[in-house]
């Protein structure tokens, strides 16, 4: 998959016979509720003071609930805290946090990321203590095949919001919003308005014949769910043929149906302790940072994606954004399509001292004791081998 880590996202109802009663609301025009913050006031601002929320408005009763201040939230904590499960390979108990209490702990003043379970359930608690009304919902990742018709979306173990950011008096207040800031590299950096985006030609449909499925067509796209689609080739002004076009890719499936924190930690404990589970066997991290000038190349293709209609009624004021990724024996810094630095490794003190330094990971030289037998750990022999 194309590593952009601005590509164009849009929001696609593959279901043929139901469509949203009205654009950007939820089913049944059904309106969130006010659910206390786990959080507490000084906790919140001390998580606004993380994110690097402005210092003259870190209190939390001077954010005020609107997509402007959602879409700064959403880019700023992207930017603060790595896709990181560094925890489940470093620690003594091998554990991904992922209770509000051990999150701020963890995240917040630890200095450690954590995968979507971790990152999306603490959001989630600091925009209810801001006033925002939100839920989280579950998804189902695709694992793509060599086409649509044999790419399987897998077991429910994906988390997103849905935020509905205008006061519940207001005119607009069943206008819904899906974020997510624990997709990786490949996620949205914006809020995505809870509306369908594809055009009749472009549509993703997941095609299956049936053949050896107990139910027929039991692979295909859940009904009535939404699905996250991405193109990394933006279309150029005045295109009107297929080819000219951008391909969409499904990167995963959501339904508006609400997850609680036991749904959460069974997700979680599943992905990361299930044998054969890829967050076992692999220490993921991935940073964004913000890019204040591009190369040529990536400014063509930004301008391109500016004069697109976007999902989202709101300007395109966040920076561009590059990302350091863990990959291997190796960290690379992208920026649009290019690599432009990378960094080898082939001990574990290496990758602890890369995961420290280059994305600003909480962990320590001695935590490189905890990850010995396990299927993650680095070697200095099978390090090399991934460069010969």
């Amino acid at each position: 998959m194309a590593t952009n880590p601005n590509a164009s996202p849009r929001l696609s109802n593959h279901e043929s016979t139901w469509k949203p009663q009205q654009s950007g609301w939820l089913r049944d025009f059904a309106l969130i509720r006010n659910v206390p913050s786990p959080y507490s006031p000084a906790q919140v601002d001390t998580y606004l003071d993380k994110i690097g929320w402005p210092a003259q408005a870190a209190n939390q009763q001077r954010v005020q609930p609107n997509p402007e201040t959602l879409q700064r939230l959403m880019y700023l904590h992207l930017l603060a805290f790595p896709q990181d499960t560094s925890a489940l390979h470093y620690t003594q108990d091998h554990h991904m946090p992922v209770t509000p209490q051990e999150l701020y702990q963890s995240m917040v003043l630890d200095h450690r990321g954590s995968y979507c379970f971790g990152q999306n359930w603490l959001l989630l608690g600091m925009l209810r203590a801001l006033g925002f009304r939100a839920y989280a919902a579950a998804g189902r990742v695709v694992q793509p095949g060599s086409a649509p018709a044999t790419s399987v979306y897998t077991a429910v173990h994906h988390l997103v919001l849905l935020v509905q950011p205008y006061y519940l008096r207001s005119t607009f207040a069943g206008i819904t919003y899906m974020i997510d800031v624990g997709f990786g590299g490949t996620g949205p950096i914006r809020l995505l308005l809870l509306a369908d985006g594809s055009n009749g030609d472009k549509q993703f449909v997941v095609e299956d014949d049936g053949e050896g499925q107990s139910v027929p067509r039991s692979n295909a796209a859940p009904t009535h769910e939404w699905h996250l689609q991405v193109s990394h080739a933006s279309a150029r002004p005045g295109a009107h043929s297929t080819a000219e076009r951008p391909e969409w890719t499904t990167l995963y499936s959501f339904s508006e149906a609400e997850f609680f924190q036991a749904d959460v930690d069974a997700g979680s404990f599943a992905v990361s302790r299930m044998p054969g589970s890829f967050f076992l066997t692999t220490i993921i991290c991935t940073r964004r940072f913000p890019v204040d000038s591009l190369a040529p190349e990536d400014e063509e293709e930004v301008s391109a994606r500016e004069g697109e209609k976007a999902d989202v009624p709101l300007p395109d004021t966040e920076p561009f954004v590059g990302k350091w990724s863990l990959e291997g024996g190796r960290a690379t810094k992208r920026i649009g399509a290019r690599i432009v630095e990378e960094r080898r490794f082939y001990t574990e003190e290496a990758r602890l001292g890369i995961l420290r330094d280059v994305f600003g990971v909480g962990v320590r030289h001695e935590d490189g004791q905890w990850i010995a037998g396990w299927p993650s750990a680095l070697s200095q022999s099978t390090a090399r081998a991934l460069w010969l």
